[in-house]
């Protein structure tokens, strides 16, 4: 009987002597994200568009997040350097990238060797804005849209010229897409930036210059030169009256565009949680009438619309890219 009192007890107290060790056992509780500062790096010198627009993003992730969000500036290698940083960061949330259509979809294209694959490294988390190109025309050029242009072009081959901000640009890379898609023939004069390029436009040095819409437009509204078409899928709103390219060539579009991007592998939860923080910050009103007044257009994508975005644009510049016969060591 004392044995069966002694073993009943035991099997009573055995619950209660299990419950502490059951709760040392429990994994701590994940921290939530984010729990410390954020930092977003930027290929590109400080008061430029990309770091500009990146500087709008960080605000209003502060607000939303209720953590302080850095721009760190990394310029070089046509913004390469940070890009890649960001592929090479640790997979946590912490860090992520302003990205352009020239890290992801023509320096993969134009670079002999590059330091990342933009397919595969980097997790895309919304596309912020189309940044318009735009092709402007010297005083007294013969043709005042595209279709004459074209028909000018063709009958003088070989004896235009354009400019643009420099050799491997996007604005480059648009003017051999139009040669391509328009079958002509220009000579292309590169430029250190497109500011450097409107004396010799303004003097008819160079016929034709391709720059992004917030540069050339002051300069059509004051009526030194002549606006040909905008690279754009629509007209812009700021300037309705200027045809697109695509009026004249169908489907052609050739576009700038700033996105951010994350290193590839952050847990599902994270990542998602990030880039919702980016895509709330960019669609927030003050972001996008920012960005509007600058002569872009806002977006404001899903990581998913981005990601095939990407994938359409990496593939749409490669054969401006081979046509050029640009190269970078």
């Amino acid at each position: 009987m004392q044995r069966r009192r002694l073993l009943a007890m035991q099997l009573l107290a055995a619950p209660l002597l299990a419950t502490p060790l059951l709760s040392l056992a429990r994994p701590a509780r994940a921290q939530a994200f984010p729990s410390r500062p954020l930092r977003i790096l930027v290929g590109f010198a400080a008061g430029g568009a990309s770091d500009t627009q990146a500087r709008l993003v960080a605000a209003a992730m502060e607000k939303s997040l209720g953590q302080p969000v850095v721009v760190e500036n990394r310029p070089g290698a046509g913004g390469n350097i940070a890009v890649d940083a960001v592929a090479k960061s640790p997979a946590d949330g912490y860090t992520f990238g302003a990205a352009s259509v020239s890290n992801l979809a023509i320096n993969p294209h134009l670079y002999r060797s590059m330091p990342y694959d933009p397919l595969k490294d980097l997790a895309p988390l919304s596309l912020m804005a189309i940044n318009p190109n735009i092709l402007v025309a010297r005083p007294g050029f013969p043709a005042s849209d595209l279709a004459g242009l074209i028909a000018h072009a063709k009958a003088n081959p070989g004896k235009l010229s354009y400019g643009s901000p420099g050799s491997g640009t996007s604005q480059h890379m648009a003017a051999e897409m139009l040669k391509i898609t328009a079958g002509i023939d220009m000579a292309h004069v590169p430029y250190r930036g497109g500011a450097a390029a409107y004396p010799d436009l303004l003097s008819g040095r160079i016929d034709l210059l391709v720059d992004v819409f917030g540069t050339a437009w002051p300069q059509v509204q004051s009526g030194r030169i002549g606006a040909i078409a905008v690279l754009t899928p629509e007209r812009l709103p700021l300037a309705p009256m200027v045809p697109t390219a695509a009026e004249t060539l169908p489907g052609f579009v050739a576009v700038s565009w700033l996105g951010f991007v994350a290193p590839m592998g952050m847990p599902p939860a994270v990542l998602a949680q990030l880039a919702g923080a980016v895509q709330a910050a960019i669609r927030t009103p003050e972001v996008r009438a920012r960005i509007t007044e600058s002569g872009s257009v806002p977006v404001g994508s899903s990581a998913e619309e981005f990601a095939k975005f990407i994938r359409e644009e990496h593939a749409r510049w490669l054969p401006a890219v081979r046509a050029s016969g640009a190269s970078v060591d």
